[in-house]
């Protein structure tokens, strides 16, 4: 495709997207349309489908076995650039665009973010927080007496930040409480919390299973945006709902 074309791209699944994978296998297919599962795929095993090599005939599947609530619906993100006001210097192309995988990583590694609601008041409020990026979600926990947590339980849109400016990350969604059984999710989000032993918090996988969830909330982005050399690189995605 041309390297001007306005039109967004939607990128395909990846290792990136997911927990954790444990098999890298490749299949033949016979329709180089297809895009189902081959037939030499057995039955009931989650797989994504990742690529096609160049004469589509061939796939890649990454088998997760070892890893089996790895979520397969986990959104990927459509990309555009964002409209800024002339003058900003933001290319009209989509040459340079990031990737969601040059930007995701980001989350998962973060220890500290910044989560921006709105009080019902109208006035906005920033706090803080420590969470885990997780299945393309982000999962925090705490006591619903906090004014960000009464904030949501009355408007549930949020953005969340991570902490360097000159390389931005910024997630808009909305945040709504949830919980976590400890033999499926709660032991997954347990094991990511482990980013924060050393600083003294280490939740168990039992934390967020009881009726009130422990705390636990989830982000759901519906939008985000990101830079690391702007304004060339400045990109926006698009999870479609």
């Amino acid at each position: 495709r041309a390297a001007d074309d306005h039109r967004p791209t939607r990128q395909l699944r990846t290792p990136q997207h997911l927990d954790r994978c444990d098999e890298l296998v490749e299949v033949e297919v016979q329709d180089p349309a297809r895009r189902r599962h081959p037939s030499s795929v057995p039955a009931g095993t989650d797989w994504v489908l990742p690529a096609m090599d160049e004469q589509g005939v061939r796939c890649r599947y990454w088998r997760l076995t070892c890893c089996p609530m790895a979520d397969p619906t986990t959104p990927v993100p459509v990309t555009d650039r964002p409209l800024f006001p002339q003058g900003y210097g933001v290319p009209t192309t989509t040459r340079g665009l990031l990737a969601w995988t040059d930007v995701e990583p980001r989350l998962v590694a973060a220890l500290h973010y910044w989560l921006a609601t709105v009080r019902p008041d109208g006035t906005p409020h920033v706090v803080p927080r420590w969470g885990v990026w997780l299945d393309g979600r982000f999962w925090y926990d705490g006591a619903p007496t906090t004014r960000h947590a009464r904030n949501l339980a009355a408007n549930p849109a949020c953005s969340l930040n991570l902490e360097n400016g000159a390389e931005a990350v910024i997630v808009e969604g909305t945040s709504t409480p949830t919980r976590a059984d400890a033999d499926r999710l709660g032991n997954r989000l347990a094991e990511a919390f482990g980013k924060y032993h050393e600083l003294g918090y280490s939740p168990g996988a039992d934390s967020w299973s009881g009726e009130d969830g422990g705390g636990l909330c989830v982000l759901t982005p519906r939008r985000a945006l990101a830079w690391f050399s702007f304004p060339t690189d400045c990109t926006r995605f698009r999870f479609e709902p």
